[in-house]
């Protein structure tokens, strides 16, 4: 049963701490706008300026790298295919 009072509740807690870490760059902005300075945490979050692959390369082929290994598994056990990713051929006897 969906309770209003305790979604609000959550939805309070969640925004709170998600806004939390912002408002010291917002309260001590002085040399600069509150735009100005969320502007800057952007820029600092996301640093295309420098190229996406600085410093970050490796955690990413990581992530991705497993990432791919969980759907290529969760594909074969949804069709015919072996965990190699290769079908399943029987032996043959001789």
């Amino acid at each position: 049963k969906l309770c209003l009072s305790n979604l609000l509740w959550l939805a309070l807690v969640t925004g709170g701490t998600l806004a939390g870490p912002f408002v010291p760059f917002v309260v001590l902005s002085q040399r600069r706008t509150v735009s100005e300075q969320l502007l800057q945490i952007v820029r600092r979050l996301f640093p295309f300026g420098r190229g996406l692959v600085h410093d970050y390369w490796a955690g990413n082929v990581w992530a991705m790298w497993m990432l791919g290994g969980k759907v290529l598994k969760a594909l074969s056990s949804l069709s015919s295919l072996s965990p190699s990713g290769l079908p399943d051929i029987p032996a043959v006897r001789v």
